[in-house]
């Protein structure tokens, strides 16, 4: 059945179908907004050929938008978004929202201010201050290192995998040194550390170039890589 509706401002007249009864649309004439009424004036029993015209099919062959609010559902919304911000919303939640594989890495570079925290103290016990000095750049490093992860930034990120893939060739070559070819050190360095020490020094090397690899690969898993993009 067709449905008649007239513009109060412009006085166009819509034929509509009857299901549109309660809805609203604008007028292309004015742009007023029209309220279709519930019971509006019919044109007859009879089969009209408007019947078969859905909304925005109105006579004159002006078009009308129809005023209604589209809200996106939440899985929408979630599709929406980059799966680098997907992932730092659903990974693990008890560290500021990081994944396994960040907080691994910030766990490591920890240990790795522990060591060269370490180290500046017995540099300074030991009047070394070379020693100390470079212990204190990689601290410094360090505490970078962890603000980079935390605020996502894949710049500190790639850094970081560069400087600790050069660091497991340093103290891997270091280690090797003092365990195959201690004589290959100055002779006021062999006499001053016994040789039971140097090995104790190569195994804590060792250790940091564990810590080393531990970082890349984490920094290379797929979580970390989408949660730095």
């Amino acid at each position: 059945m067709a449905l008649t509706v007239d513009c109060p401002e412009c006085q166009q007249t819509y034929s509509l179908k009857e299901n549109h009864a309660g809805r609203r649309f604008r007028c292309k004439g004015c742009g007023h907004v029209i309220t279709v009424p519930a019971e509006l004036k019919s044109g007859g029993e009879a089969e009209d050929p408007w019947d078969n015209l859905d909304l925005a099919e109105m006579e004159g062959g002006d078009a009308v938008e129809e005023v209604t609010t589209v809200r996106p559902v939440a899985g929408e919304r979630f599709r929406s978004e980059s799966p680098g911000k997907r992932s730092r919303q659903t990974a693990l939640p008890g560290l500021f929202g990081l994944p396994v594989a960040v907080v691994i890495a910030i766990a490591c570079e920890g240990v790795l201010i522990l060591f060269n925290t370490a180290n500046i103290v017995m540099g300074m016990l030991q009047h070394t201050s070379s020693g100390a000095c470079i212990s204190g750049v990689r601290v410094g490093l360090e505490i970078l290192a962890i603000l980079g992860y935390l605020q996502g930034n894949n710049l500190a990120r790639m850094v970081s995998m560069w400087l600790s893939a050069l660091g497991v060739v340093l103290l891997t070559t270091c280690a090797l040194l003092f365990i195959v070819s201690p004589q290959a050190l100055p002779a006021e360095a062999q006499a001053q550390v016994p040789q039971g020490f140097l090995y104790l020094i190569a195994g804590l090397m060792m250790v940091e170039v564990g810590l080393f690899v531990t970082i890349i690969i984490s920094l290379m898993m797929r979580s970390a890589v989408e949660f730095f993009d």
